[in-house]
Formats: C-alpha cells, sequence, structure tokens
C-alpha cells in the first residue's frame, strides 16, 4: 500500500470526519454579534483604537476562516465585498492573521479569544445547535490561561 492509499484509508476508518460543507452553510449568513463586540476587547489594554477603528466584518471572516479551515479570503463577507468592487477587507484580516504577522502581548490573547470562540462555534455547527455563542465565556476562559500562563511564568 502506498503512502497516499494509507492516508485515504485512514481518513475512510475515521468516524469524527468533519462536514466542512455543513459548516459553510450554516455560516453563510452568520456574523460576530455587535453586542458581543466590546465583550472581545474587555481587559486587553493598548488595543483601544483597534476596538473603535476596526471593521467589525474583519472578525466575521476571521473566525469564519478558522472554523473552515480554509483563507480568509473565501469568506461570504471577504467574496461579497470583493464583487462589490472592494478588497480592503482581505488586507485588514492580515492584522490579525497568526500565518502572516507574529503575534505578541494583547493581540495575542485577542487572536486566541477569536480561536476559542471559533471552535465553539465550529462544535455548534457539527451539532446542529445555535450559533449564539456567549463571548463573556469564551473572554473567562482566555483570561483563566493567560492567568495561568502567567502565574508559572
Amino acid at each position: 500500500m502506498t503512502t497516499v492509499e494509507q492516508i485515504a484509508a485512514d481518513l475512510d476508518a475515521d468516524e469524527a470526519r468533519i462536514d466542512y460543507a455543513k459548516r459553510r452553510r450554516r455560516e453563510a449568513s452568520w456574523r460576530f454579534p455587535e453586542n458581543d463586540w466590546d465583550a472581545l476587547f474587555d481587559g486587553l489594554p493598548r488595543l483601544e483604537r483597534m476596538q473603535a477603528m476596526s471593521d467589525k466584518r474583519v472578525v466575521s471572516a476571521l473566525v469564519w476562516a478558522e472554523t473552515n479551515q480554509a483563507d480568509v479570503s473565501y469568506s461570504p463577507i471577504v467574496t461579497g465585498v470583493r464583487k462589490a468592487g472592494g478588497d480592503a477587507l482581505t488586507l485588514s484580516a492580515c492584522a490579525l492573521n497568526p500565518m502572516t504577522l507574529e503575534l505578541r502581548g494583547a493581540r495575542a490573547r485577542l487572536r486566541r479569544r477569536l480561536h476559542l470562540y471559533a471552535a465553539r462555534l465550529a462544535d455548534a455547527c457539527d451539532r446542529d445547535q445555535t450559533l449564539d455563542i456567549s463571548m463573556r465565556d469564551v473572554v473567562a476562559e482566555e483570561t483563566r490561561a493567560h492567568a495561568a500562563t502567567n502565574a508559572r511564568k
């Protein structure tokens, strides 16, 4: 058996496969809730300007990309903006993309919050649950993890 055949056999045997098409369908019109915006930045120093000036669609696009393990440029929000003749949204998303930028400090914590949020959203999609994720719970989880990491230093 070749390596490719072995990988295919392993994937076929895996019962916990992710249905990304289902996630994309469920998230097609999903947007990061406006009322969670302030909670997302709660307790993150030196990000006041980002909070005030950022395009909220960028967060939606980043979360969509993470839940679907896809490039942010394929998110429904970014493709919609591109169809309308714009492209700045894709460039703005790079500001929090760990693949294009080394994140430290408050920006890294913000990105971890988005990662936790995306994981919960993905789970809700997979379980056919409502896509109403508690940002307060995400912030609490990230804050506990951050405090535990700092305590070990």
